[in-house]
C-alpha cells in the first residue's frame, strides 16, 4: 500500500499499489490480443485433435486392410476342415496360418514397426472366436479390440479379432503427428503476431476520436462552446464513434447558443430594469433638489414608473416559473369560447380608445378543452393587449375560434405595421421587439408572447405567428379539443 496526501488540511487516501487504471488504447490493445490467443488456442487445440484423432483412424484402418489376408486364410482352412476343432486340438496351427498369410503379402501388418515383434515383445495377440462368439484361440481380455467376420458360403462361421489403437507412442505415424504440431505451433505464434501489430493501430483507430472528444470537453469545461477543428474530421466516419461525435458537435452548438441567449437575457433585463428605475432616480433626485416640485402629478408620474417596473418584475417571475417548471395550473374543463368572449368585452373599452376595431367570432360547436381557465385567460389577453399596443391607429383586429376533428384553432389577426419575415420565429423569445427603438409605453416590455408560449406548451398546445390577410401579424393557437 501506498499513501498519497492530496491537499494540506485533507485526510490520507491509502490506495493499493498498481491500482492505477490502464487507457482506453492499452485495454483495447489487451483486449484484442487476449481474445486472439483464446481463438488461436482453441484452433491450435482442435487442429492437433483433428490430426492425432484422423491419423489414428489412418492407422487402425490399415490394419484391419493388413488383417484381410489372415482372415482370408482361415476362411479357407474352415471350408477344407469344415470345422475350428483341428485349431482347437492344435493352437500351434493357428500361429502358423497368420504366420504363412503375413508371409504371402510383404505389406502386412507384423512388418510395420507399431505392430510386428518389437524389442522381443510377442507378436498382436489375435482372436478368434466361433459363430456363436464361442472363445477359440486367443486371450479372454479383449475390451478394445476390432473384429473381422468370417463367413463361407454366405454363412457367418467366426470372428477374427485384433487389438485396436487407442493412441499411437512411436513410429513414422508419430514423427508425423509431431511434425504437424511444431508446424501449428510456428503458425499459431505467426498469427498472435500479426493479430499484435493489427490490434496496435486499430486501438488507436478507435481511440482517436474519443481524444478529440476528450480534449473538446476540456474546452467546455473552459466555457469554450466552439466546435473544435479537430472533431470535425471526426464527423467523417460512419460508426458510432462518428455519430457521437456529430451529436457532440450539435451539443456544443446548443450550449453556444444557450450562453448566447442566457447572456442576451441578462443584457436585456438589465437593460428593461435599468430604465425604469434611472426614470425614478431622476425624478426624485430633481424634488430633492427642489428642480421639480412635489406635487401630485409629479408622483404620479413616478407612480406609473413602480407600476411599470412591478408589472415587468412580475412578468419576469412567472416567465422564469414557467421555464423551470415552478408555475401552477390547475386543469379542469375550461370553455376556450367563453373565455375569448369575456377577454374581447374587458378591451373594447381599450381598443375604442385607440379607435381600432375588434371583432370576435367563435366558430366552433365544441370550445371545451383541457386547462387552467385563468392562464387561458391570461393567454389571451396577453394576445389581444399585442394587437392593441402594435396595431396602428384607424386599424382592426379579428379573433375567431374554429375546430377541427381533434383540435381548437384560435386566430388573432391584426391590421397593419407587421413585421419582417426573420422576426416571426423570435417573436415568442425572451424581451424581442421587432422594433428595440419603441418605447416602453407602446411596446411593452417584449415578455407577453413569451409568456403566451409557455401557457400554451404548459397545455399541450403549440402557438406560431404568421403574416396576417389584414396586413399585420396573425397569431395562432392550437389546443387539443376536449371530447364528451
Amino acid at each position: 500500500l501506498r499513501k498519497s496526501r492530496y491537499a494540506k488540511g485533507c485526510k490520507r487516501v491509502i490506495t493499493p499499489r498498481g491500482t492505477k487504471s490502464l487507457r482506453i488504447q492499452n485495454k483495447l490493445f489487451l483486449a484484442s490480443l487476449i481474445g486472439s490467443s483464446l481463438l488461436i488456442g482453441a484452433m491450435l487445440a482442435l487442429m492437433q485433435w483433428s490430426v492425432d484423432r484422423g491419423m489414428l483412424d489412418y492407422v487402425n484402418t490399415q490394419q484391419t486392410e493388413h488383417m484381410q489376408p489372415v482372415a482370408q486364410a482361415l476362411e479357407d482352412f474352415y471350408l477344407q476342415q469344415q470345422s475350428w476343432q483341428p485349431l482347437i486340438d492344435k493352437p500351434r496351427q493357428f500361429q502358423h496360418i497368420v504366420r504363412t498369410a503375413f508371409d504371402d503379402d510383404r505389406a502386412n501388418l507384423l512388418s510395420r514397426p507399431h505392430i510386428s515383434h518389437r524389442r522381443g515383445r510377442a507378436p498382436i495377440p489375435l482372436v478368434l472366436k466361433d459363430a456363436s462368439q464361442n472363445l477359440i484361440i486367443g486371450p479372454n481380455r479383449h475390451k478394445n479390440y476390432a473384429s473381422i467376420t468370417l463367413s463361407a458360403n454366405n454363412n457367418t462361421i467366426g470372428y477374427l479379432l485384433y487389438p485396436k489403437l487407442d493412441r499411437i507412442t512411436e513410429g513414422f505415424e508419430l514423427s508425423f503427428v509431431e511434425q504437424q504440431q511444431q508446424t501449428f505451433m510456428i503458425i499459431s505464434a505467426a498469427v498472435l503476431l500479426f493479430a499484435a501489430l493489427f490490434s496496435l493501430p486499430l486501438s488507436r483507430h478507435v481511440v482517436t476520436p474519443i481524444k478529440h472528444l476528450a480534449a473538446t470537453t476540456r474546452k467546455l469545461t473552459q466555457g469554450d462552446y466552439q466546435q473544435l477543428s479537430s472533431t470535425q474530421a471526426a464527423t467523417q466516419r460512419q460508426d458510432e464513434l462518428g455519430e457521437l461525435t456529430r451529436d457532440f458537435n450539435q451539443l456544443s452548438k446548443t450550449l453556444e447558443e444557450n450562453e448566447t441567449l442566457r447572456q442576451r437575457w441578462l443584457a436585456d433585463t438589465s437593460h428593461e430594469l435599468r430604465t425604469p428605475i434611472a426614470i425614478l432616480q431622476g425624478e426624485i433626485e430633481a424634488m430633492l433638489d427642489e428642480v421639480r416640485p412635489i406635487s401630485k402629478d409629479n408622483l404620479q408620474s413616478i407612480h406609473q414608473e413602480v407600476k411599470h417596473l412591478a408589472k415587468l418584475v412580475e412578468d419576469l417571475q412567472q416567465l422564469s416559473n414557467a421555464d423551470i417548471g415552478a408555475t401552477r395550473y390547475r386543469m379542469e374543463s375550461a370553455d376556450l369560447g367563453n373565455l375569448l368572449t369575456l377577454c374581447c368585452k374587458q378591451h373594447q373599452a381599450l381598443y375604442q380608445d385607440k379607435n381600432i376595431s375588434l371583432q370576435c367570432c367563435v366558430n366552433a360547436k365544441n370550445t371545451t378543452t383541457w386547462g387552467d381557465p385563468k392562464r387561458l385567460q391570461q393567454m389571451i389577453d396577453n394576445l389581444l393587449n399585442n394587437s392593441v399596443k402594435y396595431t396602428d391607429t384607424d386599424g382592426q383586429v379579428f379573433a375567431r375560434l374554429d375546430e377541427n376533428d381533434e383540435q381548437l384553432l384560435l386566430t388573432i389577426e391584426d391590421s397593419a405595421p407587421s413585421v419582417p419575415d426573420s422576426a416571426l420565429a423570435q417573436l415568442f423569445d425572451h424581451l424581442y421587439r421587432v422594433d428595440s427603438s419603441r418605447n416602453r409605453e407602446s411596446g411593452g416590455s417584449g415578455l407577453g408572447l413569451a409568456i403566451c408560449k409557455r401557457i400554451a406548451e404548459a397545455h399541450g398546445g403549440t402557438i406560431n405567428a404568421n403574416h396576417s390577410a389584414l396586413g399585420g401579424l396573425s397569431i395562432t393557437l392550437h389546443l387539443q379539443k376536449l371530447i364528451e
